[in-house]
């Protein structure tokens, strides 16, 4: 039988000589105990049930209660976007208010529709020579709710993507000063609380609801993750029957075995693996200077970096042939590419060796730029302000526009038309339009010069189309 293309592809990407800096965390190394098809059962005597843990499951959670410290948390299977939802549906009721930052991932736009509540957008900081969000300050959050008191919580993604974080303490304080709740999105944060030489983890931080993902820097698999109760905010119980409405009855025991594997891994080694990153990163930092081209990212805003995040900036735009040239050349697949960022994601799985070739291409790679302020070849243009929303004036509720008619229409000709879809730059997966947002012409332009760039975005059909609104369902 001849090999079946989709196997055979991702035969091509996990090869011995393949040095993985994408998710997830283990980087095809570790919890070989974890056998398929021999583990894959269903919920017979003694395997317990998820939506009823009384046994086997029910002592994973135990053991996530005290890893985390929290006051009861889940094992999920549908990955973060499943942890997100069900968080929202517990924390608010249909109309409320919640204050969201607009570099929130696309599952946290899914669960405001999901609970009919309404975001209110509010732009985080931004590092603007490289178009990453970096915070959100106390400053910004005091501005939105002098805006907006009668806004009832806050969602907030900590660390973001690429590394980046927010004094979540200093948010969840000033939250609960006003008698609001504070759910963060700790998707990329998952070992934070096994290293304290990284930044603060969001439950010591004092956030009410955390969710993480288990699979990308700890060594579970893909579509693993976990939800957290930091406080008695919500009742457990209405946790509970709310993942039993969103959440699969058939759940996967490998996954839900290898959150156990990963949850242990981390217990006995994640902190020396995570601080051995960390300070590999301390080191490689100080092998760059303001005349190379390729740089590792270091945030000067004062807050504390998640060094698991290895990001390098371009200064030349030329980072999508860079992160061709690594592939193919070096054997080196990195998470994530624009014209002037290369995102290289560590995990538990992640070796000296892996980092050290990736530190040997890079140098091989690299070149002085000039340093003359007249030649802009020597410092990033501006379209590496990033492809970003500032705010999301809805003129149709999400809800409903997730749900109305739709027809396609060229990207040029949707500007002033009110979008049916998500527009998401993927990866990080943090959308540019929602459903029921009138696009702009200004934006539908960095659309297409995204696209014309090479760079990915779901909700774009074939022929550079996008989903809008029938006049009938905007009347």
């Amino acid at each position: 039988m001849d090999k079946l293309t989709f196997l055979n592809q991702i035969d091509t990407m996990t090869g011995p000589s393949i040095r993985r800096f994408y998710m997830p965390g283990h980087k095809g190394r570790g919890l070989s105990e974890i056998v398929l098809p021999k583990m894959d059962i269903t919920e017979v005597e003694g395997a317990d049930n998820l939506h009823h843990p009384q046994g086997v499951i029910a002592a994973l959670q135990e053991r996530m209660v005290a890893d985390y410290k929290t006051r009861a948390s889940w094992p999920l299977v549908g990955g973060s976007t499943l942890g997100i939802q069900a968080a929202l549906l517990a924390l608010a009721q249909e109309g409320d208010k919640i204050l969201v930052p607009t570099n929130a991932h696309r599952s946290v736009y899914g669960g405001l529709a999901l609970a009919r509540a309404e975001g209110i957008y509010l732009p985080p900081a931004m590092d603007r020579s490289w178009g990453l969000a970096t915070h959100v300050s106390l400053e910004i959050l005091d501005q939105a709710l002098a805006r907006h008191p009668e806004a009832v919580g806050m969602v907030l993604t900590n660390p973001t993507y690429y590394g980046t974080t927010s004094d979540v303490a200093a948010i969840a304080e000033r939250l609960h000063q006003k008698g609001k709740w504070l759910l963060v999105d700790e998707a990329h944060g998952a070992h934070l609380a096994y290293c304290r030489t990284l930044p603060e983890d969001a439950l010591s931080a004092g956030a009410d609801m955390v969710v993480q993902s288990a699979h990308k820097t700890l060594a579970a698999y893909t579509q693993t993750g976990m939800l957290h109760l930091g406080t008695d905010r919500v009742d457990p119980e209405r946790v509970q029957r709310i993942l039993g409405i969103l959440e699969t009855s058939s759940p996967s025991y490998p996954l839900m075995l290898s959150i156990e594997g990963a949850l242990g891994q981390a217990q006995i080694s994640g902190g020396r693996m995570m601080e051995d990153i960390a300070a590999a990163w301390d080191r490689a930092v100080l092998t760059f200077d303001a005349e190379d081209n390729i740089r590792l990212y270091t945030p000067d805003n004062g807050y504390p970096y998640d060094k698991s995040k290895w990001l390098f900036t371009v200064v030349d735009g030329s980072g999508h042939a860079l992160e061709k040239d690594l592939r193919e050349k070096y054997g080196i697949w990195l998470e994530f590419a624009t014209a002037h960022t290369l995102l290289a994601y560590t995990g538990m799985g992640t070796t000296r060796e892996d980092l050290g070739a990736l530190l040997e291409a890079i140098g091989a790679m690299n070149r002085k730029v000039s340093q003359d302020p007249q030649d802009h070849s020597a410092r990033p243009s501006s379209e590496a302000s990033g492809l970003w929303a500032v705010d999301h004036p809805l003129v149709v509720p999400l809800w409903q526009a997730m749900l109305g008619q739709t027809e396609w229409v060229p990207l040029e000709q949707g500007a002033h038309r009110i979008s049916g879809d998500f527009i998401t730059p993927y990866p990080p997966g943090i959308p540019v339009v929602l459903p029921g947002e009138r696009m702009t012409p200004e934006m539908v332009g960095k659309i297409q010069k995204a696209l014309d760039q090479g760079e990915e975005m779901m909700g774009i059909g074939l022929k550079d189309r996008v989903a809008v609104l029938c006049e009938k369902e905007t009347d």
